[in-house]
């Protein structure tokens, strides 16, 4: 046991393992970038989280372009492509009726909100994914 602990302690002192200042940062980019995207999925609608999955992926792409580690690299290009692969779902409200058309409506704002719903939870097992390339 003692020599473990010894043993252990030599390669911690010689600094193996760690991440290089690169993925550091970009691990922490990674991280801000992921926040925000779960901050608008929460409370946005639709169109808005479309708008966010346009604007963020490029960041995405870029940060990963600047890690060294290959785990940071993929788990910001698997963010990159979540966002790519985001597709808002068309409104639709037909109907010959009032009724209806509120029905289409309602079917189409719950199918809306579902795959907002699959975004947030990509985004939340990759932030683990991310964390974990990460070392927390």
């Amino acid at each position: 046991m003692r020599r473990l602990l010894i043993a252990a302690s030599a390669v911690m002192l010689a600094g193996c393992g760690g991440l290089s200042e690169a993925d550091t940062k970009a691990c922490g980019d990674g991280r801000k970038l992921v926040a925000y995207a779960l901050g608008i999925t929460g409370v946005a609608p639709e169109e808005v989280v479309g708008v966010m999955t346009e604007a963020t992926r490029d960041r995405f792409r870029t940060t990963a372009a600047e890690a060294e580690d290959e785990s940071v690299k993929q788990a910001l290009t698997a963010l990159e492509k979540t966002m790519a692969g985001f597709r808002p779902t068309p409104v639709t409200a037909t109907g010959t009726t009032i009724a209806e058309q509120f029905l289409a409506k309602a079917e189409s704002d719950r199918r809306r909100q579902e795959n907002v719903d699959k975004l947030e939870a990509a985004l939340r097992e990759q932030k683990a994914a991310l964390d974990e390339a990460c070392g927390t």
